[in-house]
């Protein structure tokens, strides 16, 4: 392979990389229509950064926190000497 040979895969990689994130955005139901416009500027005019952060962005998701039991009631504190949860009654 000549190095123009090499050139042109890497930036047919490149570019067909982007068109798989720009696809991606698009589809998204997560954003606004603003949003993903300018998701997808950002892909197109800061080449390979640009489509690596907003694919970044899609793929990161937010953990949920720990389940709460509703059938838990937090202890105020300020349970009598000798109740389970006060201070020791010697």
């Amino acid at each position: 392979m000549s190095a123009g040979e090499v050139l042109a895969t890497i930036l047919i990689l490149i570019a067909g990389y982007q068109i798989y994130v720009t696809v991606r955005v698009v589809k998204s139901d997560k954003y606004t229509k603003g949003q993903r416009t300018a998701q997808t500027l950002l892909i197109w005019f800061v080449p390979v950064l640009g489509a690596v952060v907003c694919h970044l962005v899609l793929t990161t998701r937010v953990a949920p926190g720990p389940k709460r039991d509703p059938a838990f009631i937090q202890d105020p504190g300020n349970n009598p000497p000798g109740m389970p949860g006060g201070p020791s009654a010697t």
